[in-house]
């Protein structure tokens, strides 16, 4: 149920971790480290710094900080591996529900060099309930100035479920945001409605001419796809600029263009489906997980040289398999037809902890956070 996005910049930026500056691996602040054997490496996963509270994604800066968004609606740094005291001002007010809904996705924007503009999702609270919202803020050092919505989507609700949303920038400078469908499965369906869809946007919030509802009665302008029940990962493929995005109910899906991904009439796990209205065409997942489950979250490709037997692997965080799952495919770049074929995974550890968001840093190592109310940010480096 996704599309892959991302921005020149991002595609360095978020799923890469933001390499126009090659900072050296921060130190950890605990000595605490887990090391494990996979099948091409011996790595440690070292404790970078605790004292997070339900932590939901994490940015890199050009100057090695490392940005990362609370559902509480604190947006947090990490400096030389120390998490400073002070939180980042100019949040706006969120729809806090711990470990499903506040401050959500952050992106950079392309040009962040010159204009410092930060782009996040949050849950924003009104007298409808809460819906996703995108909003943009200028960064300057601890503040957040000029923050104003981008775009509100008509995706309202008052169920405290189903509340994600993920934004990514792609190479030609569009903006790709997910919106769950707020635990109300027929709305991935109305295609009047915002809700369990991904929207494609301009960086002020406008709708670009060619998105595949424009014009069309009934039908919200901003859908790029539909059916999607809660995205919980959105990143781009490097090589093909193609948007991947991970769903709830353990599947990985290529978002194309005005596709129907199934949700509420299809799933991995055959649960609370409903049956589909006849000629209505349905696109299978790209990957699926079952037995076991893995709970998707999180999600980039490695394009470093520090793990170089893992480059273009696409790397997945796991909720209900608490750890890091690796995933080669069988040729480079993809064969992207669903579903995927002959491709090796491998769970490189389990850390006794949900992991919700996983990044690659410009160091070329692989950074997690937990998703839990005292959790922490971890590195995983290979053991010399």
């Amino acid at each position: 149920m996704k599309y892959a996005l991302l921005s020149v910049a991002l595609i360095v930026a978020l799923t890469a971790g933001f390499a126009i500056q090659a900072a050296a691996p921060q130190k950890a602040s605990e000595t605490k480290s887990k090391t494990f054997q996979t099948k091409d490496y011996q790595i440690r996963v070292v404790t970078v710094t605790e004292g997070l509270s339900y932590p939901y994604s994490l940015n890199f800066l050009p100057d090695g900080t490392i940005l990362i968004a609370q559902l509480n609606g604190q947006l947090r740094a990490v400096r030389n591996a120390k998490l400073a005291p002070e939180v980042i001002k100019g949040v706006p007010e969120v729809h806090y529900v711990p470990g499903k809904g506040g401050l959500l996705d952050l992106s950079l924007h392309p040009k962040f060099a010159q204009n410092h503009w930060i782009y996040f999702t949050y849950d924003k609270p009104g007298p409808k309930g809460a819906t996703p919202a995108l909003a943009r803020g200028t960064l300057n050092g601890n503040q957040l100035s000029e923050v104003k919505d981008i775009v509100v989507p008509d995706a309202w609700g008052k169920e405290d479920g189903h509340l994600g949303s993920y934004i990514r920038f792609t190479p030609d400078g569009l903006l790709y945001m997910s919106t769950g469908e707020r635990e109300e499965p027929d709305r991935s369906q109305n295609m009047a409605d915002d809700a369990g869809k991904v929207l494609r946007l301009r960086d002020d919030g406008t709708v670009p001419k060619d998105n595949p509802f424009v014009g069309k009665a009934g039908h919200s302008e901003r859908i790029f796809t539909y059916g999607h029940r809660d995205i919980h990962a959105m990143t781009v493929n490097p090589k093909t600029g193609d948007v991947w995005t991970a769903e709830h109910g353990d599947e990985v899906n290529i978002e194309r263009t005005n596709t129907n991904y199934g949700w509420p009439y299809v799933s991995v796990s055959g649960q609370d489906n409903k049956p589909a209205p006849a000629g209505v065409k349905l696109s299978p997942p790209y990957l699926a997980w079952k037995n076991p489950t893995i709970q998707v979250s999180g999600m980039f490709f490695y394009t470093g040289d520090v793990f170089s037997k893992w480059k273009n692997n696409l790397f997945i965080g796991g909720l209900a398999a608490k750890g890091v799952e690796r995933v080669a495919f069988a040729q480079d770049p993809p064969n992207t037809t669903p579903p995927a074929s002959n491709e090796v995974r491998e769970l490189l550890f389990d850390i006794g902890h949900r992991v919700r968001d996983t990044k690659q840093g410009a160091d070329g190592l692989i950074y997690f956070i937990t998703d839990e109310e005292q959790a922490s940010l971890f590195r995983i480096e290979p053991v010399k």
